[in-house]
């Protein structure tokens, strides 16, 4: 197996956890006490990978902004999910937002200059359509 390939099944594994495991814990917590404590358990992997791989904190001005805001991002984007999922069905809830990558397409085509083939762009219309069937 590629080495890719392999990481983006572990990923798409984690990521199906992520998704699971919110909507358990908001049986018994507060989405704020939910968002909390999964911060706290990102901030130590974080630091318990750092430590272990030993990698030196490259520096470079769009780099660590970049950075910085995609930890704003994703906190802001858990914050959100959590929300849903305390009110909404993680049946719906998961997979509406697992869509997210719409947004990235769109980012990528307007700011990186990527172009989308017509398979691409016949995916994105099928998924703005699962957006409205997962909706009602």
């Amino acid at each position: 197996m590629e080495t890719w390939l392999l990481y983006s099944v572990l990923a798409l594994f984690m990521w199906g956890f992520w998704g699971f495991l919110p909507k358990v814990a908001l049986s018994t917590v507060p989405p704020q006490s939910v968002l909390v404590w999964q911060g706290l358990g990102a901030a130590v992997c974080t630091i318990l990978y750092y430590f272990v791989t030993s990698a030196p904190l490259q520096t470079g001005t769009v780099g660590i902004t970049a950075s910085i805001a995609t930890g704003i991002f994703a906190f802001l984007g858990s914050l959100f999910f959590i929300f849903a999922l305390s009110t909404g069905k993680a049946a719906i809830v998961v997979p509406l937002t697992a869509l997210y990558p719409l947004i990235t397409i769109v980012l990528a085509v307007a700011f990186l200059q990527e172009s989308l083939s017509l398979q691409s762009a016949i995916g994105i219309f099928f998924a703005l359509l699962a957006i409205v069937f997962l909706a009602h």
